[in-house]
């Protein structure tokens, strides 16, 4: 199950880097991050430190994406 689950993240990250080189986006860079450090969170069996850092950087990427953005930096996806 847990390998099935790594597999999925990875694909999810593969299919949102190709929307990233398609789209040009702040949107869909900012959510290729938050896909990259997912998985390495899921992937990874690091110490606890690097667990909570990876999770602050989440954490950070979702306050710039829904305080920082402007209306302007959504509608190119429309």
């Amino acid at each position: 199950m847990y390998n099935f689950f790594e597999e999925f993240v990875y694909i999810r990250l593969l299919i949102e880097f190709v929307r990233m080189l398609v789209k040009h986006s702040m949107n869909t860079i900012i959510e290729v991050l938050i896909f990259a450090i997912a998985r390495g969170i899921v992937a990874g069996h690091e110490e606890s430190l690097s667990m909570l850092i990876r999770v602050l950087a989440i954490a950070l990427l979702l306050f710039c994406r829904k305080y920082l953005f402007k209306e302007f930096d959504f509608e190119e996806e429309e």
